[in-house]
């Protein structure tokens, strides 16, 4: 029991800094290319700090098509993108709007953030039947694919590249931020498969739900790296990018991540995500829209609404879930 929660921790460990050295390395790219902060909240560090969910969704699902717990592996890698979600909306932005005020453009509420809520209400009609097939998984990873395009069109990324003349000095230093992101993804991925075991074991042995696993300890342990990537924007006064990324976070899980994994087996969803995880996550984030949308901003009593939303969820979901 106890050599199981050391390596555990160690896994999530790995997840963490796996994830670091990937959104570091991405973060300088971005900024020798003159990409602003806004985009790179809702797009490298998004993507970025969604590689822990990507790879639990990536190894989940090849241990399924080698036969391994359909409904466990399923509920590990769903639980996990629900949970890291729910965390991050609700009391993620809590803490950071106690600690100063977050501010939103009207463009942002009205594209990016209904985009998120679009995305819920997508993934809770493909669940309603009880599974997300290879389709479905396709259709949410193509769905993410068409929206990072209209961010790089808005952006004008194309015209920004051409226009960048980097020396041969920063060149061999993108060449290196590269090769470091590689050798974070493959930490990234071996933790997620020592993870995906433990849950197995876990889950056979105390008879803990996967979905219950990942919705509570392993969403909460893969939503780190969004939590300290928004205090780090936020100590930079960049409170765009630190929306951004949790936004971005949870647009990028439910469509790019769930949708990888739904593509390699297909998911088997639990009831409890179907009917409490999911649409809690839904209400929570349209109440914030609505608190955000006449000041555009988030004040420390918003923060706390949060903050105690979160734990009124977790309460509900140990008890009666």
């Amino acid at each position: 029991m106890i050599y199981e929660i050391f390596i555990g921790l160690i896994s999530v460990l790995g997840l963490l800094i796996g994830a670091e050295l990937v959104i570091h390395n991405a973060r300088i790219i971005a900024h020798k290319l003159r990409i602003s902060d806004f985009f790179i909240g809702l797009t490298i560090f998004s993507i970025g700090t969604s590689l822990p969910e990507i790879a639990t969704h990536i190894i989940a699902s090849i241990d399924i098509l080698r036969g391994v717990d359909f409904q466990t592996m399923s509920g590990l890698a769903v639980g996990t993108n629900v949970g890291s979600n729910i965390i991050q909306i609700t009391l993620i932005i809590g803490i950071v709007a106690f600690f100063g005020v977050l501010k939103a453009k009207r463009k942002f509420l009205r594209v990016d953030y209904v985009m998120m809520l679009g995305s819920i209400l997508i993934l809770f009609l493909f669940s309603l039947n009880g599974i997300i097939s290879r389709l479905e998984g396709a259709i949410l990873f193509f769905l993410y694919v068409a929206y990072l395009i209209y961010l790089i069109i808005d952006e004008k990324i194309p015209k920004k590249l051409i226009a960048s003349h980097l020396k041969e000095k920063d060149k061999f230093h993108l060449y290196i931020s590269l090769v470091i992101i590689i050798a974070g993804l493959v930490i990234l991925l071996l933790s997620a498969d020592k993870i995906a075991e433990l849950t197995l074991f876990f889950s056979a042995k105390y008879l803990i739900s996967g979905s219950l696993l990942g919705t509570l300890i392993v969403g909460v342990s893969t939503a780190l790296p969004e939590f300290t990537t928004a205090i780090f924007a936020l100590r930079k006064k960049s409170s765009g990018m630190s929306l951004g990324t949790l936004v971005g976070s949870n647009i990028t899980n439910p469509l790019m991540a769930l949708g990888i994994g739904a593509m390699i087996s297909t998911y088997s969803i639990d009831k409890s995500i179907l009917w409490y995880d999911i649409p809690f996550w839904f209400l929570t984030s349209l109440i914030l829209l609505a608190i955000m949308w006449r000041t555009k901003t988030l004040t420390k009593k918003g923060g706390i609404f949060l903050i105690l939303a979160y734990i009124l969820f977790v309460i509900v979901r140990i008890y009666l879930f």
